[in-house]
């Protein structure tokens, strides 16, 4: 009997071992689930719930104003056309300024003594001032393409001739926007009302030309700066008739008669092609006799009294529509 008890222990004992063992094994075989997600956590980029904003230039917020013209505060002046402040209406509008333009407005030459009265009228009509003293007006006589040939400085007479315009001031005169300047042309002309011009508008006009060198069939031509000989060393800002062409039955003769820029022009004079070659000969304002002068008619005026002169032209006046008053 013991030896069935003994045997039945060692039986049980060795199911025992062989059980522990074959357990042993089993977790060797099985894989380290806590390790392995960690290590999965560091290395997929995939599942990284961090992303590096300094790599990362697609959800980057802060976008270098360097390299963006998009968001670039300091816009360049170049290209950027509200340059001031003050070119910008209180309703936000941007106001385009035309500079100053000097053009011819108006021309006269009459029967009274002495062929009188003999004038031209410069008018500013852009929107800043005009320097004077930088700009010249010239006659071109009898269809000649030289300057006339007349002497007389600003305000004082000189006895030397030679062909050249006559400039507008001796220092720097402003004249403002919608204001007229008047160049008269006599031999006794002198300041202080002792001229035909001045027994007709009641004052002396800006400027004194001391010689009537223009008749109704002469050009005149308004340069910025002293021009001499043709003319061609200064530069050519307006004309009046076709330099080269005697005036004498053309529709711009202003014999004993007088003429004016209409006040539909607020523009800069354009000049045709011949006004830039080697010659003036045939340069003229491309727009001369197609609605940008009034024409009164050659003698016209043959009769006037110095009263008449006075109720039909106004030398000091000029209108632009909408711009500058009558």
């Amino acid at each position: 009997m013991r030896r069935l008890h003994l045997l039945a222990f060692l039986l049980v004992t060795l199911a025992f071992a062989f059980n522990f063992a074959a357990c042993g094994d089993d977790d060797e075989d099985q894989p380290d689930v806590t390790t392995d997600l960690q290590e999965d956590q560091v290395t997929d980029p995939v599942i990284d719930p961090v992303i590096d904003p300094v790599v990362d230039p697609v959800i980057d917020p802060v976008i270098d104003p360097v390299i963006d013209p998009v968001v670039d505060p300091v816009v360049d002046p170049v290209v950027d056309p509200v340059i001031d402040a003050s070119d910008v209406t209180e309703e936000g509008d941007m106001v385009v300024t035309r500079g100053g333009i000097l053009i011819i407005s108006g021309i006269a030459e009459g029967d009274l003594t002495g062929g009188l009265p003999k004038w031209v009228s410069l008018t500013n009509i852009g929107d800043e001032p005009v320097d004077l003293s930088q700009y010249s007006i010239g006659a071109y006589n009898n269809g000649d393409t030289f300057l006339r040939a007349w002497s007389g400085s600003i305000r004082d007479y000189v006895s030397t001739y030679y062909n050249r315009s006559l400039m507008l001031a001796e220092s720097a005169t402003t004249l403002l926007p919608c204001e007229s300047f008047v160049v008269n042309f006599e031999n006794d002309d002198a300041p202080g009302g002792t001229s035909v011009f001045y027994d007709i508008y009641g004052e002396d006009p800006d400027h004194f030309g001391f010689q009537a060198i223009i008749n109704g069939d002469d050009v005149v031509a308004l340069f910025l700066g002293e021009a001499t000989g043709l003319g061609l060393n200064a530069e050519l800002v307006d004309v009046y008739g076709v330099i080269g062409v005697d005036g004498t039955g053309q529709f711009w003769e202003y014999m004993d008669s007088w003429a004016y820029r209409l006040p539909s022009v607020y523009q800069a004079p354009v000049l045709n092609e011949h006004c830039t070659t080697g010659s003036y000969q045939d340069c003229a304002v491309t727009t001369l006799g197609t609605g940008d002068w009034f024409f009164r008619g050659k003698n016209v005026a043959a009769d006037f009294l110095t009263t008449d002169w006075f109720n039909s032209t106004t030398p000091f006046d000029h209108d632009v529509t909408g711009y500058c008053p009558p």
